[in-house]
């Protein structure tokens, strides 16, 4: 991925709303549209997974690949942003 690139998906990156699974790596990421949220898991800056199709196809060629769901996610632990939600079992 170019610089220009992860800038792009920096930006893009900035409004979207990240939930976290408390006590657990793993944290929702709203679309923009906000009708969707992609399941992200992120345990440190290289140990990380998105269910996106843009993560899928850009980290088969590049393992460093961060798709905007990924950055959302380093944005939001680094500022402190993001909302704890509750996993309710049946």
């Amino acid at each position: 991925m170019t610089n220009q690139e992860a800038l792009k998906r920096s930006e893009r990156s900035q409004n979207l709303k990240v939930f976290h699974l408390e006590d657990s790596p793993w944290f929702y990421v709203e679309s923009e549209e906000g009708k969707i949220c992609y399941k992200v898991c992120y345990n440190n800056e290289t140990d990380y997974f998105c269910n996106c199709g843009d993560f899928a196809r850009g980290f088969k060629s590049d393992s460093t690949f961060k798709c905007k769901h990924v950055m959302a996610v380093m944005n939001s632990i680094t500022e402190g942003d993001q909302e704890s939600i509750h996993y309710l079992e049946r």
